[in-house]
């Protein structure tokens, strides 16, 4: 079974993704005539397990938030997100800014720290065949649009600090 398909069943459930929607951002933020607001200075970001993320998203939507985890699956194209894992397998998708801050596949089991917005991104049925299709894409898998019908829900944190714990990697 491939990456793409473990992770596609796995959000059966409530059609919930905990991804990255690296396109699908910058589309929505263009659409929408906004960039996408960082971490603010005067806010102190909450110190948050990720599987409070998992089990109750909506309660961090919009807020500044740390996370602290394992490095998982990197961006294989630019390295412009990390998933960080928890202890028990959960994982939040983490985004960074392209080019500021660079994940590699050799990070993978890194301990890091991780600030910035959880955002929630909402997609249409056609923009949820996109995104799936762009991840199949970046593991040089196809993803079938017939696997997936409505909306779909992503979530990811998003930001630019980040430090992982490892004398011989850094960002």
């Amino acid at each position: 079974m491939s990456y793409l398909a473990r992770t596609y069943s796995a959000i059966g459930w409530p059609a919930v993704v905990f991804s990255a929607i690296l396109l699908v951002q910058s589309a929505t933020a263009a659409a929408a005539g906004k960039q996408v607001q960082s971490t603010s200075e005067s806010s102190r970001p909450l110190a948050v397990k990720i599987s409070q993320l998992i089990n109750d998203p909506y309660s961090y939507v919009d807020k500044a938030v740390t996370i602290v985890g394992a490095v998982g699956d990197v961006c294989p194209a630019r390295g412009c997100w990390a998933d960080v894992m928890d202890n028990d397998g959960g994982s939040v998708r983490f985004k960074v800014p392209d080019g500021e801050l660079v994940f590699t596949a050799a990070m993978a089991g890194d301990q890091v720290t991780a600030t910035g917005v959880f955002r929630a991104h909402h997609l249409t049925e056609k923009q949820a065949i996109g995104w799936l299709t762009h991840l199949a894409a970046e593991r040089g898998e196809v993803f079938d649009p017939q696997l997936h019908n409505g909306e779909l829900t992503v979530f990811q944190l998003e930001g630019d600090q980040a430090t992982l714990n490892s004398k011989v990697h850094s960002l």
